[in-house]
């Protein structure tokens, strides 16, 4: 992934509220947030519930969400964002069901809508116009 000079990824989560609902700031120190890079969520995955991403958030790299049995709900505000194939725990380690709320147009970087791919992460899709 290529991150711009005016661009940060997050490498390490060391709090989440205690409802579990996480919410990534579009500007950290200055700087958009680019990407969720590889167990990003390890240290807090226990009380993980939700996501919310930022719109410039564009790439959740292998293992994201590592470790992140009780993440239910995904929410994208970007139109376009690379998931990678094992960003998420393996279905049979989750807790309950997880849900992928994006736009209606929201895709991946190969025109894929993840209304049409959230099946592929064993996820259901719900549109969001976060």
């Amino acid at each position: 992934m290529y991150a711009p000079e005016n661009a940060i990824v997050i490498t390490k989560v060391l709090y989440t509220p205690t409802d579990g609902n996480y919410v990534i700031s579009e500007i950290y120190e200055c700087k958009k947030v680019a990407a969720i890079m590889p167990s990003a969520f390890s240290d807090v995955a226990d009380s993980v519930r939700s996501v919310t991403l930022p719109a410039t958030v564009r790439t959740l790299w292998n293992d994201a969400f590592k470790g992140c049995n009780k993440l239910t709900d995904l929410y994208l505000k970007s139109s376009v964002i690379e998931i990678f194939e094992d960003s998420f725990v393996p279905p049979e380690n989750r807790t309950g069901r997880l849900t992928i709320h994006c736009k209606r147009d929201c895709r991946n970087f190969n025109y894929y809508y993840y209304r049409n791919i959230a099946g592929n992460f064993d996820a259901d899709y719900k549109e969001w116009n976060g």
